[in-house]
């Protein structure tokens, strides 16, 4: 998880959390506000089996490759990552994204990343959605460092330890 999110900083993307417990309509809404573009996911956590929801959410996904999915539901979404070591039609699994790279590949995210400054957006947050539906909060590389360091602050970590 944690990789994911540095890696897509460091390439000048931005990654969305998205709650592991969110049922189906709720991810749908959460997918098509942001207008996701690639989804990275692990195939289950605790009694959630998020390829059987994918596969509900997306019935588009069986046969579709890389990049390609169309699908009615959520149209931006056209790519699945899954983080497990087994394989899944549609779907693509992190360790062989890993090895897809080609030079012109690396050559545009080294491209990308000169772009990125201090208030450029790194992540999306969903608020809770207690006065109405949950709203996106964009967060910048800049506050996320802030709250790091606030935090590490606050909790007594010093630099020389």
């Amino acid at each position: 998880y944690y990789l994911t999110i540095l890696a897509a900083a460091r390439a000048g993307l931005i990654s969305v959390g998205f709650n592991p417990a969110l049922q189906l309509r709720e991810l749908e809404y959460a997918l098509n506000k942001v207008e996701l573009k690639a989804l990275v996911a692990v195939d289950g956590f605790r009694s959630q089996n998020f390829i059987t929801m994918l596969h509900e959410l997306l019935p588009e996904l069986e046969g579709s490759s890389l990049g390609n999915l169309n699908s009615n539901r959520v149209k931006s979404l056209k790519s699945v990552i899954i983080a497990s070591e087994k394989s899944y039609s549609g779907t693509i699994s992190m360790s062989d994204l890993i090895n897809l790279p080609t030079e012109q590949g690396i050559s545009n995210i080294e491209s990308t990343q000169r772009t990125i400054n201090p208030d450029s957006g790194a992540c999306l947050l969903f608020t809770s959605g207690t006065t109405g539906q949950p709203k996106a909060a964009l967060l910048s590389h800049f506050g996320l460092l802030n709250n790091a360091a606030q935090g590490s602050y606050r909790m007594g970590f010093d630099r020389n330890q």
